[in-house]
C-alpha cells in the first residue's frame, strides 16, 4: 500500500509532507486543491485545511481505490485546455491519470510540458516539451533514474517523447521523479 506522500506525488499532486498524512500546500496550486477536496470526500477521507496545511485523519488507502475517487469520465481528453508552460502550473483534473503525475513532476523540475497523454491503455504514453528544454539533462535524469524505455524526436516547436512504460510504470516513474531536486539539476548532480 502507498503512503499519502506517495499517491499526492503519482497522481500529480505538489505536496510537502511534513510528518504523518500532514501536508504543506504552498506549492499547490488553489485550483489543483479544489480538486483534491473533492477527491478526497469522493474517498470518504476525513481531513482539515487550515492555513495551508492538510492534514488526513485517515490512514491511506490501496491506489486502484484512490484512481476510481480521482478518475472522471472523459479526463485528460479536453480539446483546447493549455496553460503557458513555465508561467503556469498544469491543472491535474485536465491530465490524464496515469501521466499527471510524471507531467507535474517534470514542470516542477523545470522541464516544461506543452501536452501529453497517457496512451489510455491503447498505446504508449506521450509528453511534448517546450523546445527550450535542456533534452541532454533530462535524458541523463532518466538514465540516472534507471529508465530507459522511451524515445524521442525533435519538432520545430517542441519535443515529442515518447515513454514506452505500462501505467503502474508512469506512477513509479512519477514517485522517483518526486525524490530529485531542482537544485541538483542546476548543479549538474543527478544523483
Amino acid at each position: 500500500m502507498k503512503t499519502w506522500n506517495q499517491l499526492f506525488n503519482r497522481h500529480g499532486w505538489l505536496l510537502l509532507e511534513e510528518e504523518g498524512n500532514q501536508f504543506n500546500c504552498k506549492n499547490e496550486t488553489v485550483g489543483n486543491l479544489q480538486f483534491l477536496f473533492e477527491c478526497l470526500e469522493k474517498a470518504n477521507i476525513p481531513y482539515i485545511f487550515n492555513q495551508n496545511r492538510l492534514i488526513l485523519l485517515e490512514k491511506e488507502m490501496e491506489e486502484k481505490e484512490w484512481i476510481e475517487c480521482i478518475q472522471f469520465p472523459h479526463r485528460g481528453k479536453g480539446e483546447g485546455l493549455w496553460f503557458r508552460p513555465g508561467e503556469e502550473s498544469p491543472k491535474v483534473q485536465e491530465l490524464d491519470v496515469y501521466i499527471s503525475g510524471v507531467v507535474r513532476q517534470l514542470n516542477l523540475l523545470g522541464f516544461y510540458t506543452k501536452g501529453s497523454c497517457d496512451g489510455h491503455g491503447k498505446r504508449p504514453a506521450t509528453v511534448m516539451l517546450t523546445k527550450d528544454c535542456n533534452m541532454e539533462m533530462l535524458i541523463e535524469l532518466f538514465g540516472a533514474l534507471q529508465m530507459t524505455h522511451f524515445n524521442w524526436r525533435e519538432y520545430r516547436n517542441y519535443f515529442h517523447m515518447k515513454l514506452l512504460l505500462s501505467k503502474i510504470e508512469l506512477l513509479d516513474l512519477a514517485d522517483k521523479l518526486s525524490q530529485v531536486h531542482e537544485s541538483w539539476l542546476a548543479r549538474g548532480k543527478i544523483l
